[in-house]
């Protein structure tokens, strides 16, 4: 199909501009050599993989990741108080109802025995951390036999603590484990669409991704995640199948029974869910249901009591207790039966001037609902306020924490809870911040980054100038619209900026008619490429179809925008255009095919600037950067020949330009696409440790890039074009020139290989909007320090989702707190001091 295409392309092109006999040569070059270079770059990115992982280096694998997941856990587990504080003892029971006996018929057995050991496993009236989460482990490992593998669905209501349920068992599962025993791994089923992955699939990719060492291949082989997921050495801890669109959740369920139909296996679920789940679809196999039940009022009164340090502290608090010690039957006992709004009233009202008593007044709370609200309320400006207030009270010797302003806090977190809502999302990936930008936000900035590369390619000889500028913004736009499927981009909005930017920067250079021309050109090529990007970047075929698509639109509105305007003809200038534009946006659909080949498309690139460890020569990646060189230089020596109709300039100035700028691009961007392989360095996935690994990979590509093409150009283009007898018919070529290309083309690498250029576009957009602060990673570091947000991996969560759809109402309602008790609290202490 691209053969085809570029030889009518070439053929017809060169028949009108020029009557040379060496017009079937060219095209038989240019059809030949563009398809083969393609399919080289290919068959070589498909090389044989390494040598599978063997079982010394399987033990080693699995060693590795139980230290790494007891690290993570025990690190998240303090970030929520689950260590210094003593543990909020939740009490559990079976729900016969939804247990699917393994032996078929009756499930009374296995009901009965689940029963008999929770009472052998009484917990004792005072524990630790490390006693409840044994508990927790024994309590599962009750739910199988010699004969089969314990697993389970814990359902509860929300806020009952089925995450920090997950997050205990698999510590106490941790504790317990043996050596060749499976190693426990707690994941948020939110990531996962089982439409699309099977679960054993989805389950490899989320530890590859999450533990970055095991994709060492050289310390434990190629595929060493999937070689323990295979061979039943994890035992997988998935919390929220809540949290999975509910037209997937049946998927997901026979999903798991297929690919794990006996292993150990631990599934957490909302009751409502899971119940409607299992009325019409088979539960999970041989699974029993565990089910936390409501805080028990004397528990509830003995852990409130216990983090009080005074007896202020218990006076205040002891109008609280004794709504609880009635029970249930008032609207603060009621709403205290929840783990969840009990740990958040020791949170809202931790402060001396506090007054929780409140919460018992019947006219302000008079149900449950009132009191709830309240709490999810109160809960993000309070830890914000008590943050701020903590950081005032400390010595000079601790790092100054950034003071957010508790409004403006809430309003970012109501934003940012606001779309991941919206997206039906639960994590929070800044390399999926794009998602988030307007359509019309995206087109211009298309416009803005449009213009940028027209600037740099005015410095380009003949071919490399709006073509060339049109395929390289095309290119780079396709980059930062991956991880975008299915979102809008507003063409008009990049159409109308790319004209007023190309018009703006033209215009002192080349005259008001040219820049007009020029400015017509780009932003017809740049706006139609933008109408369907997916089409164009779907296949090396259907991005030839498109770009003679808009070449010839765009070529024929210059071609009458030049006979209207001056003494240009309108077939020499339509045809130049067209071929120019053809080929610009053909190259940007095949170089993004060939440089977006992650299987998550928007995935961070993760870059370790070190040859050590590394068993493998890069030569899968080098071919494929090669090819996009090489493809660029020869096209733009084509289009260069055929507008001045000189085809010995355009042979001579594809080859050796493409062979020079080819080169060093192959070379540098092979290897940069080579060091993004995970090495052993970085043990554990962080939203910081991403960030910096995939920025550090798109400042390298970008500026390497740049470096050897000011270099290759000026040294190598000038010898090669010495030996061509071509350099008289060559404009003056050196490092400034190969500097502008070598900009142009590293921007292209590093939008497709890295996610940080998507990021820092959305970043600003979203930043000048007010929508999220310009400082956005330490705002959620904070957020993640002050347990409002929680973290797996480099993905953050809101603490609980009740807590976001809160943030997410109010700031869609843009509702504000009335009678605030924080507020109220700060008038007084201010009024105190005004009257002393």
């Amino acid at each position: 199909m691209v053969t085809v295409l570029l030889g009518i392309v070439v053929l017809v092109g060169i028949g009108i501009v020029s009557s040379s006999t060496t017009a079937s040569l060219v095209a038989t070059i240019v059809a030949a050599v563009v398809p083969l270079l393609v399919w080289l770059a290919q068959v070589l990115r498909s090389t044989p993989a390494a040598p599978r992982t063997d079982d010394r280096q399987l033990a080693a694998a699995r060693k590795a990741l139980a230290g790494h997941v007891g690290k993570q856990w025990e690190q998240e587990a303090k970030r929520r108080s689950l260590v210094a504080d003593p543990p909020l003892r939740v009490r559990w029971a079976t729900d016969s109802r939804r247990v699917t006996d393994r032996l078929g018929a009756d499930s009374t057995g296995i009901v009965g025995k689940l029963r008999r050991a929770l009472n052998r496993l009484r917990m004792p009236a005072i524990l630790t951390r490390d006693e409840y989460a044994d508990y927790l482990a024994r309590m599962f490992l009750a739910t199988g036999d010699r004969e089969h593998q314990p697993r389970a669905v814990v359902a509860g209501v929300p806020g009952c603590g089925k995450s920090t349920y997950a997050l205990l068992l698999t510590l106490g599962l941790l504790g317990r484990e043996r050596d060749g025993g499976p190693v426990p791994v707690l994941l948020s089923l939110a990531s996962w669409d089982p439409g699309r992955e099977s679960a054993r699939e989805w389950i490899t990719r989320r530890i590859t991704e999450t533990y970055p060492l095991l994709g060492d291949a050289a310390e434990f082989g190629s595929g060493a995640a999937r070689a323990l997921v295979d061979g039943g050495h994890v035992l997988p801890v998935l919390d929220g199948l809540d949290e999975v669109p509910a037209p997937l959740r049946a998927a997901a369920i026979r999903r798991l029974n297929a690919d794990f139909p006996t292993g150990a296996l631990v599934v957490t679920c909302r009751f409502a869910e899971y119940n409607e789940l299992v009325a019409e679809d088979p539960p999970l196999a041989d699974a029993a249901v565990l089910s936390p039940l409501a805080v028990d009022p004397h528990d509830a009164v003995a852990w409130l009591a216990a983090h009080c340090d005074s007896a202020g502290d218990l006076a205040r608090w002891e109008p609280v207790f004794a709504a609880l010690r009635a029970g249930a039957g008032t609207p603060v006992g009621s709403a205290l039966s929840s783990p969840l709004l009990l740990t958040l009233a020791g949170a809202v009202y931790a402060g001396p001037d506090s007054r929780p008593g409140g919460l018992t007044d019947p006219a302000r709370y008079p149900t449950a609902e009132d009191v709830r609200l309240e709490l999810l309320d109160e809960y993000v400006p309070v830890v914000y306020h008590a943050a701020d207030d903590a950081g005032d009270e400390e010595g000079d010797d601790r790092p100054a924490r950034i003071a957010w302003d508790p409004g403006r806090a809430e309003r970012w977190l109501g934003f940012i809870a606001d779309q991941m809502r919206g997206f039906d999302k639960v994590e929070l990936l800044w390399w999926r911040l794009h998602r988030a930008v307007p359509a019309r936000a995206f087109g211009v900035a298309a416009g803005v980054l449009a213009a940028g590369c027209y600037g740099l390619s005015r410095g380009l000889p003949q071919g490399l100038t709006k073509g060339f500028a049109i395929g390289i913004a095309v290119c780079v736009l396709l980059g930062l619209l991956r991880g975008r499927r299915g979102l809008p981009v507003s063409w008009v909005s990049a159409l109308v900026t790319t004209a007023v930017s190309v018009a703006l920067i033209g215009w002192p250079m080349v005259g008001a008619r040219a820049a007009g021309l020029d400015a017509v050109e780009m932003a017809l090529g740049v706006g139609l490429c933008l109408v369907r990007p997916a089409r164009l970047a779907g296949s090396t075929g259907a991005a030839a179809a498109y770009g003679l698509l808009v070449g010839a639109l765009d070529g024929a509105a210059c071609g009458i925008y030049a006979a209207v305007t001056g003494p240009d003809e309108f077939a020499s200038t339509a045809l130049g255009i067209w071929l120019a534009v053809t080929l610009g946006v053909t190259m940007a659909g095949v170089s993004a095919r060939l440089l977006i080949d992650h299987p998550d498309p928007a995935a961070p690139a993760r870059t370790e600037l070190r040859l050590g460890r590394r068993r493998t020569w890069p030569v899968p990646q080098m071919a494929s950067a090669l090819a996009v060189g090489v493809l660029v230089g020869c096209a733009g020596g084509l289009v260069g020949g055929l507008k001045q109709g000189d085809l010995g300039y355009g042979l001579a100035f594809g080859a050796t330009f493409g062979l020079a700028a080819g080169i060093p691009v192959g070379l540098v961007g092979g290897f940069l696409r080579w060091f993004n392989e995970p090495v052993k360095t970085i043990p554990t996935a962080s939203p910081l440790s991403t960030l910096r690994s995939d920025r550090l990979s798109a400042l390298v590509h970008l500026l390497a890039i740049g470096a050897v093409c000011a270099l290759g150009i000026g040294v190598l283009g000038r010898a090669l074009f010495a030996v061509t007898g071509a350099a008289a018919a060559l404009p003056p070529l050196g490092p400034v020139t190969g500097l502008r290309f070598g900009l142009c083309i590293g921007g292209v690498f590093a939008a497709c290989l890295t996610s940080w250029p998507a990021f820092v576009t959305a970043h600003v957009t979203l930043a000048v909007t007010g929508k999220i602060p310009w400082r956005l990673m330490s705002f959620l570091q904070d957020a993640y320090d002050l347990n409002v947000l929680r973290r797996e991996g480099a993905a953050y969560q809101f603490r609980h989702s009740d807590i976001r759809d809160r943030l997410a109402d109010r700031y869609r309602t843009g509702a504000r707190r009335r009678g605030s008790r924080v507020t109220r609290v700060r008038q007084a202490a201010t009024a105190r001091t005004s009257r002393c």
